[in-house]
């Protein structure tokens, strides 16, 4: 435990009473409101792992057993006394959440895919370790295979939880293109798995020229261009993308207020270039134009294509952004009518994400397991 996560410990909301016997333990708070929902607040425990909330009742059961005083002792412990026959997490890449299956083999385990993974995640997972799960739901069956080399489990294709929740609006197109934001330079470095740094500047100079070249595009095609910040209501993000193109005009949508879901609907195409949602706006069947600028940085890492045999430029994707190619590529996404899209881009789409509305799939299988 570092000095931070001991001063949120000191912080955090105690409970005293032993976790009640519930048929379902829902481990982080990631979709957990929207699963409590569906198979009920009385049937549903809850963990939380991000030192907001702890149980004095199991931290004190484990420090007065013959376990070692470990986080991962505490899960275990609170497994042990609410005795569910689920638990499930909404988030995948929690690696320890695999080793509590051989502790309790009656109880079904459940995973969910809740974002885009890149191969040093599944390097992470080693087979020594004797993961397991009984079911992780993914984005698409492409997935399968990376998650049962190293995991004993079942896979099924769900697609994205939180897109699935969000039915797609039918509604009018307006003559505008959405600028997804994967963030802005605001520290000196980004870090990926503590061990992985890279200047700021660096990893956000193709966003840059990219967003310059949108905005080049929209005011010769005579279309707005919208921005949603990556993070939530952050004045001086889009203070930044402003700055970029002279303080012209930009319409910014808060995050507290719209749903990312919604106003892509409602916009002719959205350009992204690292973000889980572009998968998401695919599936919606909106028109995505996709710029994988980042692909050549950090060993491929940032790659949103690395599981896949693909082209590093196709129709309505790119790995550069200079003029031409994204005016190439936002031609064809915002020319082609709706067949000839769903023609062009439906094989392609399968293999990166599904639609299951509501996610009725997933708990359909929950309830029946």
């Amino acid at each position: 435990m570092n000095d931070k996560d001991f001063f949120k410990l000191i912080l955090s909301k105690k409970k005293f009473s032993r976790p009640l016997k519930k048929n379902f333990l829902i481990i982080d708070e990631i979709f957990f409101k929207d699963i409590q929902k569906n198979l009920g607040v009385k049937n549903c425990n809850f963990v939380d792992i991000r030192w907001e909330e702890i149980n004095l009742y199991v931290a004190l059961s484990v420090f007065f057993s013959k376990e070692k005083n470990s986080f991962f002792n505490y899960i275990k412990k609170t497994i042990e006394l609410s005795d569910p026959r689920v638990v499930i997490t909404g988030n995948d890449n929690l690696i320890w959440f695999y080793k509590l299956k051989k502790y309790f083999p009656k109880i079904k385990f459940v995973s969910i895919q809740n974002s885009f993974r890149d191969y040093l995640f599944f390097k992470d997972l080693k087979r020594k370790d004797l993961l397991q799960c009984d079911y992780i739901f993914t984005m698409s069956k492409y997935w399968f295979k990376f998650y049962k080399s190293k995991i004993k489990t079942k896979c099924v294709s769900l697609g994205s939880f939180k897109n699935n929740e969000i039915k797609r609006s039918i509604l009018t197109k307006r003559k505008s293109l959405l600028f997804v934001s994967s963030g802005y330079p605001e520290k000196k470095y980004i870090e990926f798995y503590k061990k992985i740094k890279i200047n700021s500047l660096l990893y956000y100079e193709n966003d840059k020229k990219l967003f310059k070249n949108l905005y080049k595009y929209c005011e010769l095609k005579n279309y707005n261009l919208e921005i949603i910040t990556r993070n939530i209501d952050d004045v001086k993000e889009f203070e930044y993308y402003k700055e970029i193109i002279n303080n012209k005009s930009l319409v910014l949508h808060n995050k507290i207020k719209e749903n990312i879901y919604n106003i892509s609907d409602q916009v002719e195409v959205s350009a992204v270039s690292s973000s889980n949602f572009l998968f998401e706006n695919l599936a919606r069947g909106n028109k995505t134009a996709i710029f994988n600028c980042k692909k050549k940085l950090i060993n491929n890492l940032r790659n949103v294509f690395w599981n896949l045999s693909i082209n590093n430029k196709g129709l309505f994707w790119s790995d550069e952004v200079e003029y031409k190619e994204v005016a190439r590529v936002l031609d064809f996404t915002l020319n082609a009518n709706k067949k000839k899209w769903k023609n062009k881009t439906n094989l392609i789409i399968k293999k990166l994400i599904n639609y299951n509305l509501k996610n009725k799939k997933l708990f359909k299988i929950i309830k029946n397991i």
